[in-house]
């Protein structure tokens, strides 16, 4: 076995998912090097960590920087949508060993969202009533047959670094449908129109082989996410549903799926209804979350690719609740502000923050460093911003 500088690369150390990654392997005595590019001025989160043994920038993820660094490591693990897709393109084909990662053209496929729903169709997997819209005329001939609230979003967010309230909008009335498709469509991508639904909203998260066997899965709800009307985990818990997990498998089996990747449903528990929102070819959101319900994910991944083991733990504690503190706090209050719960709510709220079996998504006793610096860069920006 060739002897590396490295055990793994983790990119994208401002994400906090890379900051879970690192965290998760460092915990297991690898040796990390963390990576970020030279026009990226966010802190980076998981080179603050105790576990990362380097911290590295780079201009791009596709040159001859980065791919000289995978050189010198025995896996790669990309972290954000655009990373992974550049590692497709052009890394992976030169050190495929040290990735678990599906073929470009599948990546393309399932980052689509428009061409996700004829896949769902394929594989029986129930989804939105979806069009595909390029034109105001289209627009609300499409909505003439549809019932509000709708949802607007980009097809594919491939090449943006947009935050969640960017990506999509939701549309309560057609009198607001012309100005929210004209915010979407100054980014140059398709845009579809889909029907609002209701339900909790469910992850289905894994980590597939290279011979297309589901090494781990994991499910969580989210209990409070931030913007309200849809976007990031800000408070979660692990679960387990039966439907979820037969669902989730029949369709990352149909694609025939290798690494990672989070199958967003709404679940409709009353009627016992799923349907599928998208999938997200990567490392999820609430990571953290399966750690602190008793499975390391990313070990397990790194564990197959370096000794090709597919024995994995197959149970988690349900009912573990993760936090991401600062972003709750303001998820918070904003649902007491819309709920015009002003008496009520900060007490609900408050128990909340102080139940003593929540875990935290970034602050850890044994590793404080990167939320410090999540915490400052945060006040900084938002001075800057005023």
């Amino acid at each position: 076995m060739a002897d590396f500088l490295y055990d793994v690369v983790v990119t994208d150390a401002a994400q906090r998912v890379a900051l879970e990654i690192v965290r998760s392997l460092g915990m297991n005595k690898l040796k990390i090097v963390t990576v970020e590019k030279h026009n990226n001025s966010a802190a980076p989160l998981a080179a603050f960590s105790r576990y990362s043994s380097d911290f590295l920038k780079v201009p791009n993820y596709t040159g001859k920087e980065f791919i000289e660094l995978c050189s010198k490591a025995e896996t790669v693990f990309p972290v954000s949508t655009n990373t992974v897709i550049e590692c497709c393109k052009s890394v992976k084909k030169k050190f495929p060993e040290k990735f678990l990662l599906p073929d470009y053209e599948l990546l393309n496929k399932v980052n689509d969202k428009h061409s996700l729903c004829r896949i769902a169709e394929e594989a029986n997997i129930a989804y939105p009533k979806t069009f595909s819209v390029s034109n105001v005329d289209e627009l609300f001939d499409a909505a003439e047959n549809m019932t509000y609230p709708l949802v607007l979003k980009l097809a594919n967010d491939e090449g943006l670094f947009l935050p969640p309230c960017e990506r999509y909008a939701i549309v309560e009335e057609r009198d607001k449908l012309i100005n929210y498709f004209k915010r979407l469509k100054k980014f140059g991508k398709r845009i579809i129109l889909q029907n609002y639904i209701n339900g909790v909203g469910i992850g289905f998260s894994v980590v597939y082989d290279k011979d297309k066997h589901c090494l781990v899965a994991f499910q969580h709800q989210r209990l409070r996410e931030y913007p309200l009307s849809g976007g990031p985990s800000t408070y979660c818990k692990s679960v387990h549903y039966d439907i979820v997990e037969k669902k989730g498998r029949e369709l990352l089996d149909f694609l025939e799926w290798t690494g990672p990747a989070m199958v967003e449903f709404k679940y409709d528990i009353d009627k016992d209804k799923l349907v599928l929102l998208e999938v997200n070819p990567r490392y999820w959101g609430s990571l953290p979350l399966a750690r602190k319900a008793g499975v390391n994910i990313p070990f397990i991944h790194y564990k197959n690719i370096v000794d090709g083991e597919t024995d994995s733990p197959a149970e988690y504690k349900n009912n573990v609740k993760l936090k991401f503190l600062a972003a709750d706090f303001i998820a918070a209050f904003k649902q007491i502000k819309s709920e015009n719960a002003y008496f009520t709510g900060p007490f609900k709220y408050s128990s909340e923050f102080f139940r003593p079996k929540t875990s935290f998504g970034i602050w850890e006793f044994r590793d404080p460093k990167p939320a410090f610096f999540y915490l400052t860069s945060h006040l900084s920006s938002k001075k800057r911003r005023e």
